[in-house]
């Protein structure tokens, strides 16, 4: 984990403030549908239905690049199969998959980074 805030406090940084408020938002929202899909249960009928194709297909993609030409990529993917309905996140850190902590680690830097309050 230590070795994945070193990268995002890195990326972070070579980010301009307006993009880093946009990305906030963005990841704002990644991470409000992914506590949704974890905690989604599906009724009878949505079974019937997704038990009739089998397909894969792609619902959002997310792309950020900082001045150092780091890119992040966020990706959402739809599965169904045989009476069940996957849907979950992939994230690319320059071309290499890293698991979702690293949106939560960025999101946390980026929130105490533009909404920190300083007293003189």
């Amino acid at each position: 984990m230590k070795i994945f805030y070193d990268q995002a406090v890195q990326f972070v940084t070579c980010l301009s403030l307006g993009e880093k408020k946009k990305m906030f938002y963005d990841l704002a929202k990644i991470i409000q549908k992914h506590q949704h899909l974890t905690q989604r249960k599906h009724t009878w009928s949505d079974r019937i239905f997704f038990s009739t194709k089998t397909y894969q297909h792609y619902k959002q993609l997310l792309l950020f690049k900082n001045n150092h030409n780091d890119e992040l990529i966020i990706r959402e993917v739809h599965q169904t199969n045989l009476f069940t309905h996957h849907a979950h996140f992939e994230v690319f850190l320059n071309f290499k998959e890293i698991p979702f902590d690293y949106v939560n680690i960025l999101f946390n830097i980026l929130k105490t980074e533009l909404y920190t309050i300083e007293f003189a």
